[in-house]
């Protein structure tokens, strides 16, 4: 996807990286032309991310002895750098991301925005 300069510049302001930000795109809803994760959205993720988690360490703890042990530190790797995104959005009380066809255009923080 394109990235605006708009966009880069709300990132700057509003504190919101990368790596947020196609977390949001991977993991929100889709309401029109925004994908937004709020609080109790990302938290279910963490959830099932921690049951992922000890399950691996337990595969880990059986294979120990075996070459699978590279391919289970891995995923518990990755399943680790996507906990810390997902908790630092929960941080933020969640994030909005505007696209508009292969472009995106702006983001916010979702808890930011005051409906009247």
């Amino acid at each position: 996807m394109n990235h605006t300069l708009h966009l880069d510049k709300r990132m700057n302001i509003r504190g919101i990286s990368t790596d947020m930000i196609y977390f949001t795109l991977n993991h929100g809803e889709v309401r029109g032309d925004r994908y937004i994760t709020n609080k109790r959205i990302v938290r279910n993720l963490v959830d099932g991310m921690n049951t992922q988690i000890t399950k691996l360490c337990r595969l880990r703890k059986r294979f120990k002895k075996f070459n699978v042990v590279k391919l289970i530190d891995k995923a518990l790797r990755k399943l680790k750098r996507e906990k810390q995104i997902a908790l630092k959005i929960i941080s933020k009380g969640g994030v909005t991301v505007i696209t508009v066809g292969n472009s995106l255009i702006t983001t916010y923080n979702t808890e930011s925005y005051k409906k009247y």
